[in-house]
């Protein structure tokens, strides 16, 4: 196969155009997975979702044991960094994306040189180059668009929020004896 085969065909606009569009669907799937997410965090106390459901039963165990939970941001790491969709970690679905950047990019430079290495034209050697370009500044884009680190954020917070404001009283209240109550009354008030 002959290298001018790939600039003749597009094949290097058509892999650049399936990577884009590969790392726009795991930006829009990582997405729609924090806003989920999001709404049932809102809820926690009702909230029907599995990993909610998850840390709620966790925390409350720990304190029925008699375990406290000494470093609640941990905790809520702990349970979303290991939270998967279809089988992969949300941590790698957001990398998904800038890796797609990667290859673009990679594609983009080594596509370029190759077709003017190879004297394939200066068409073949611009039009690489700028379908690169076009799908790295449209995948950067859908990133500030979707802005998943945000979400991801406010999702922390309205986690911690409720284990540290509402469960975590509600299970010291349930579960210390009377002794411990006056005790821990005494210390803080």
């Amino acid at each position: 196969m002959n290298i001018t085969y790939l600039y003749q065909n597009n094949i290097l606009i058509y892999v650049m155009m399936g990577v884009g569009v590969l790392g726009l669907l795991a930006d829009l799937l990582c997405s729609m997975v924090y806003r989920k997410l999001l709404k049932a965090s809102f809820d926690m106390p009702n909230s029907e979702n599995k990993l909610m459901k998850l840390i709620r039963l966790r925390f409350e165990t720990c304190y029925q044991l008699k375990l406290k939970v000494n470093n609640v941001d941990n905790f809520v790491d702990k349970y979303v960094n290991r939270h998967k969709f279809l089988g992969i970690l949300l941590c790698t679905w957001e990398r998904i994306c800038g890796q797609m950047i990667a290859i673009c990019m990679t594609i983009a430079i080594v596509g370029s040189f190759l077709a003017y290495y190879f004297n394939c034209g200066q068409e073949a050697f611009l039009y690489t180059l700028g379908m690169g370009i076009i799908m790295v500044t449209v995948l950067i884009a859908a990133q500030i668009i979707v802005d998943i680190s945000k979400k991801k954020q406010l999702l922390y917070c309205n986690i911690k929020e409720y284990l540290e404001n509402y469960l975590k009283a509600k299970l010291e209240n349930e579960l210390l004896s009377p002794e411990e109550m006056e005790a821990y009354r005494n210390a803080y008030f």
